[in-house]
């Protein structure tokens, strides 16, 4: 049985934003240290199982602007820094639903969206089911 969360509603979306910190329903086991500059999270090797994945998607119903850019990340925050778990794909159409799995998916994610172009405007939702 899969549990569905919404992670952010639909709606109009023409800034650089982040949603609220969702609860997903498992734990994530942190490494003690978190190495290296990357962005990316850490992998966990050497740790106890990794908690089960989930499927985020991201539906898309409409975007306008010219030469649009954007990027959608799901982060998770480890002593106030973001970390990458997973990215959605550049979207170049409306009507447009895109799936990421996530294998060692943390309990707590929010997503971070970047847009760019002139007066960009994206209609989407993200939501997730584990």
């Amino acid at each position: 049985m899969y549990e569905e969360h919404e992670i952010l509603p639909l709606a109009a979306r023409t800034a650089n934003g982040a949603g609220s910190v969702v609860k997903i329903n498992q734990s994530l086991v942190i490494p003690p240290s978190v190495a290296g500059s990357s962005k990316f999270f850490p992998p966990s090797d050497g740790m106890p199982p990794a908690p089960p994945g989930a499927k985020f998607y991201l539906v898309v119903t409409t975007f306008c602007g010219t030469t649009q850019t954007w990027e959608v990340d799901f982060v998770k925050r480890i002593d106030d820094q973001d970390y990458v778990i997973a990215q959605f794909a550049q979207v170049g159409a409306a009507i447009t639903q895109e799936v990421v799995d996530v294998s060692n998916c943390p309990n707590d994610v929010r997503v971070v969206f970047f847009l760019g172009g002139g007066t960009p405007s994206y209609t989407f939702r993200v939501h997730c089911s584990r």
